[in-house]
C-alpha cells in the first residue's frame, strides 16, 4: 500500500515480541505493495526482516485459506526445496506461518538484500537468472503439498466484482469525486470492455478442454517481485497468490525482444518445451483486466485517502486510453515470437 495504515507502532513491536521473540529495534513503513501493509524491521543485533500486514476483507474466509496456502508454498520451497533466494515466512514461536494483531494477519519474512524498482531493466544474466529460478521451482512441483492449492480453472475469478464495480458505477450515489470521474472515465468504455471479456470466456472455454500440465506458478513474477542482489542473483518475493497452472503464467512475463535468452535459459534447467499461443493470450488479457478490475475495487471500496484515489484514477485512465485498445498489437508481437520459438531448432 502507498500510505501507512494507522496503527500503534509500539504496540506492534510488542505484538512481533511476544509472537517471535524478537526484541525490535526500528520499523519503517516501506510504501509499495497492493495487498498488504509493509514494514522494514531491525532488531537490536542489526538483523532485518520485513514484516507484511494484509488487508483482508471482513469475514473473507477464502482469503485467509488462500493466505495460509500461499505462506506455507514458500516456505516449503525453502526448506523442502533448498531454493533460497526467495521470500518466505518466520515461523513464530508457535511454528505458526502467522498471527493476528487486533485482528489483521501479519507474517515476519527474510530480508533479501538488493534493487527492487518499477523502472527496473534486467541486464541479459539477470534475465537468464529469473529464468533459471523459474525453471528449479517448476521443476519442484511434485515435492510440494498440493493438496490445499488452487489449480487453474481458467475461470476469471474477478468477474463478479468487475460486474459489481459497473453496478455501482451506475449508481447516482457516489461518494466523492474521484469515483464521479471514475464513472465518466469508465462508463463510456462499457461497451468494449464487455467485448473484451466476452473473447477472453472464448478462450477460456477452449482451454479447461485439454488437457494440460501444470506446474507450481509464482503468477506474478515482474520486476517488482524481484529483487536484484549482486553479481545479478534474482530473489522472487511476495508469494501472495501460488497456482497449479501451465508454466506459461509464468513465462508471458518475459516474452519480449529478450525472449530468445530467456527461453534458452529456461530450457537448460526445465528441458526443451513449446509455448502454447493460446494460453498465452488468455493470461495477457486475463492479467491486464484482473488489474483493472483490481483498480475499480480500490475507487470504489478500498482506498481510505484522496492521494490514494488519484493515484489510481491515472492508472485507469492509461488503461482505458491505451490498452484497451493496444492488445491487439501486443498480442500480435507474442505471436510472432512463440511462432519464432516453437519453430527454432
Amino acid at each position: 500500500m502507498m500510505y501507512e495504515w494507522k496503527i500503534d507502532k509500539d504496540k506492534l513491536r510488542k505484538f512481533i515480541f511476544k509472537e517471535y521473540a524478537i526484541e525490535v529495534k526500528k520499523l519503517d513503513f516501506v510504501p509499495k505493495g497492493e495487498d498488504s501493509y509493509g514494514y522494514l524491521m531491525e532488531n537490536k543485533d542489526g538483523e532485518r526482516f520485513f514484516v507484511k500486514m494484509y488487508y483482508l476483507i471482513k469475514n473473507n474466509n477464502k482469503q485467509k485459506k488462500e493466505l495460509e496456502v500461499s505462506l506455507g508454498i514458500s516456505l516449503e520451497l525453502f526448506s523442502k526445496c533448498g531454493i533460497d533466494n526467495i521470500s518466505y515466512p518466520i515461523l513464530t514461536k508457535k511454528n505458526k506461518l502467522k498471527s493476528n494483531f487486533n485482528k489483521i494477519p501479519v507474517a515476519l519474512f527474510n530480508y533479501i538484500e538488493g534493487k527492487n524498482d518499477e523502472e527496473l531493466k534486467l541486464s541479459k544474466k539477470e534475465l537468464e537468472n529469473i529464468a533459471n529460478l523459474l525453471a528449479l521451482i517448476h521443476k519442484k512441483t511434485k515435492r510440494l503439498d498440493l493438496s490445499k492449492v488452487k489449480k487453474e480453472q481458467f475461470n476469471q475469478a474477478y468477474s463478479e466484482q468487475f460486474r459489481r464495480c459497473l453496478k455501482t458505477l451506475k449508481n447516482k450515489k457516489l461518494k466523492n469525486d474521484e469515483q464521479k470521474k471514475l464513472a465518466e472515465i469508465v462508463l463510456p468504455k462499457e461497451k468494449k470492455l464487455l467485448e473484451i471479456h466476452k473473447e477472453l470466456r472464448k478462450i477460456s472455454k477452449l482451454l479447461n478442454r485439454n488437457n494440460k500440465k501444470f506446474v507450481i506458478c509464482h503468477t506474478d513474477p515482474h520486476v517488482l517481485n524481484l529483487i536484484v542482489g549482486k553479481n545479478g542473483l534474482i530473489s522472487l518475493i511476495d508469494w501472495d497468490r501460488p497456482v497449479l497452472a501451465p508454466k506459461e503464467h509464468d513465462l508471458w512475463f518475459y516474452l519480449d525482444r529478450r525472449y530468445v535468452s530467456f527461453l534458452n535459459a529456461y530450457k537448460k534447467e526445465f528441458g526443451k518445451f513449446k509455448i502454447n499461443k493460446q494460453i498465452v493470450h488468455y493470461y495477457y488479457v486475463e492479467r491486464h483486466f484482473d488489474d483493472f478490475t483490481h483498480l475499480l475495487s480500490r475507487l470504489l471500496f478500498m482506498n481510505n485517502s484522496k492521494k490514494e484515489n488519484l493515484i489510481d484514477l491515472e492508472q485507469v485512465k492509461d488503461y482505458t486510453d491505451r490498452w484497451i485498445y493496444d492488445r491487439e498489437k501486443e498480442i500480435n508481437k507474442l505471436d510472432v515470437m512463440i511462432h519464432g520459438w516453437n519453430n527454432s531448432k
